[in-house]
């Protein structure tokens, strides 16, 4: 049930697309190249689970539905970037992008991109495609997400910070997100990955969920190599995510998780990637001459928003959709209806996004002041894809200290 708030700006927005506000705020942004951003497609009720994160098949045909009847030009990424630099962007383009490579791209995603003849690009994060595993975060958060139990006792799984039992049905959400970081950190900081699967196995034991079901469908699996082949031959653009879904902290990590993605995307494909979208979206903590140095020629975020000629290359903005925006929202967004209230609440209170203010290079990733050093060098924990989502639970990040080496 969407919160009253959320009621209230949906009535606004039906008003205003019926006063032809929606028409008008189309020729105010033309100029604005619009980058959806995709995680997973359900292939079973994962958007139950995470709404902010998967999709239906059905509403993401929805979605090219109606950018088909409204006319709005879809085009590769690539592409379009150019022609934004160039001054040859048709007016109110679409680029279609997509995180991760969850399973449901090739099962699910493709065939509709096919069916609309929609170009679309593949941030692909690889370790999840050598290994295939289910990602232990998501799993792990989807176990506690379905369970009926009244009280959930957790001292088998063996994780220090949960010694008692927990009456699970009356937990704040705030405890049950605990929960599932002290089981997440557990598993990525002290177990491997047979060790991992055993904990999964134990969990689904205690919540009376079963585990089959949920590694048959491969809702948490990334696509296998094979799947990629295809995704690939499909038509589908296979660009740089990190091998191993992590932000670095030095230039020399930074420069080997990308290395190692560019390995295994060449590998697969057959091309060379040139496009790099942020773990996480976390743009922040990348120094941009980590990118340029890995010869990387935009840079996506998850920062909603649209693109222009002013835009820097290395912080592009995207919206972020899912089974939790309603096909109303998704229209206004891509009407240009809610950029204009974006700049208006940001005018408001006299912001300014920094990435206004630097001009873009169509070859080069621009310099900026370095990221503050930090001491190790290694990747850091990923934090919540979406905590707007109904269920709490971290998403996924890199493996544990004895799998962080290189896969053949």
């Amino acid at each position: 049930m969407p919160s009253f708030k959320r009621r209230v700006g949906l009535v606004a927005l039906a008003a205003l697309r019926a006063c032809g506000a929606f028409h008008v705020a189309r020729r105010l942004t033309g100029r604005g190249l619009r980058i959806l951003c995709y995680h997973g497609f359900s292939v079973a009720d994962e958007h139950r689970f995470r709404p902010g994160m998967w999709i239906r098949g059905d509403s993401f045909a929805r979605r090219l539905a109606y950018l088909r009847r409204a006319g709005h030009p879809v085009l590769p990424l690539d592409e379009a970037l150019e022609r934004l630099a160039h001054g040859t962007l048709p007016p109110a383009a679409v680029a279609i992008t997509i995180d991760d490579g969850f399973a449901g791209t090739h099962s699910v995603a493709v065939p509709v991109l096919h069916a609309y003849h929609a170009p679309s690009t593949l941030y692909l994060t690889t370790y999840y495609v050598v290994q295939q595993d289910p990602v232990f975060d998501l799993a792990v958060g989807y176990l506690l997400f379905r369970t009926a139990v009244d009280t959930l006792d957790p001292r088998p799984l063996g994780v220090p910070e949960l010694a008692t039992p927990l009456a699970w049905k009356r937990l704040t959400a705030a405890a049950r997100e605990a929960t599932v970081a002290a089981i997440v950190r557990h598993g990525h900081e002290q177990l491997g990955r047979e060790a991992r699967a055993r904990l999964l196995e134990r969990l689904a034991e205690l919540t009376a969920v079963p585990l089959a079901p949920v590694l048959e469908s491969r809702m948490f699996h990334l696509l296998n190599e094979d799947e990629v082949r295809a995704v690939h031959a499909a038509g589908v653009a296979i660009e740089l995510h990190t091998h191993r879904h992590a932000t670095p902290v030095t230039a020399a990590c930074a420069s080997a998780e990308l290395a190692e993605n560019r390995r295994h995307i060449v590998r697969l494909t057959g091309r060379e990637p040139r496009h790099f979208c942020y773990p996480s979206g976390r743009y922040g903590e990348w120094d941009p001459d980590w990118l340029s140095a890995a010869d990387v020629r935009s840079a996506t975020t998850t920062v909603p928003g649209f693109d222009y000629a002013t835009t820097p290359w290395w912080q592009l903005s995207r919206f972020n959709d899912g089974e939790s925006v309603p096909q109303l929202m998704f229209e206004a967004e891509m009407s240009g209806m809610l950029e204009l209230i974006r700049r208006l609440r940001a005018r408001l209170r006299g912001e300014r996004r920094a990435r206004d203010i630097v001009a873009p290079s169509p070859t080069r990733v621009p310099v900026a002041t370095p990221a503050r050093p930090r001491v190790e060098d290694r990747p850091v924990r990923i934090p919540n894809y979406a905590a707007a989502d109904a269920v709490p639970g971290a998403a996924h990040g890199q493996p544990s200290k004895s799998d962080r080496r290189p896969v053949a």
